[in-house]
């Protein structure tokens, strides 16, 4: 009955790990049906990622599982979170994502864009949509040198919520210590 609610994507490993871009994913998110049919008397609104029974919904300290686009509502005075918000349950998002090689630097991009829909009787008028992106290369490995930096930098901008930007330094290591 929810068709065509889905995630939907695609995924491309060139094979070729030198080459400007050795992968490339796409992906179209649509949950805006949530089975609801005028005309069929068994159909319903479908509250995604939350429940009835478990107060929090699909929430794990504050954070949703199985998507980063259901907004939670705010944790109450015993540190739960009870469940997503209603009208942020229903969206669209489109992401695109890239991983490569410029010279000696290994890079990985994605794009993100989100369109809030609103719950079914109070639809959002205009629709708030977000831009999200994130690139990150990790510096080419020194000789003597045990460990891998990478470094990045992430935004959002758009009218769902405030813009932002960042970055950060990650050092790793790969094998045993």
């Amino acid at each position: 009955m929810n068709y065509p609610d889905a995630l939907y994507g695609f995924y491309m490993d060139f094979k070729k790990p030198t080459a400007l871009i050795t992968h490339f994913l796409a992906e179209y998110t649509s949950i805006t049906n949530g089975s609801y049919n005028a005309k069929h008397p068994f159909s319903s609104n479908d509250d995604y990622f939350n429940n009835g029974i478990y107060q929090s919904g699909w929430t794990y300290f504050g954070n949703t599982i199985g998507s980063p686009y259901f907004t939670t509502k705010p944790i109450d005075e015993n540190g739960i979170t009870k469940g997503v918000i209603q009208g942020d349950n229903r969206f669209k998002a489109v992401n695109i994502g890239f991983k490569g090689n410029l010279n000696t630097w290994k890079y990985k991009s994605i794009l993100s864009y989100i369109t809030y829909v609103g719950w079914y009787d109070e639809e959002y008028n205009p629709k708030p949509t977000q831009f999200s992106g994130l690139f990150e290369v990790v510096v080419p490995k020194l000789s003597n040198f045990p460990f891998f930096i990478t470094i990045g930098t992430a935004f959002d901008t758009g009218t769902y919520s405030p813009s932002k930007i960042g970055g950060f330094l990650k050092i790793s290591k790969r094998g045993i210590f």
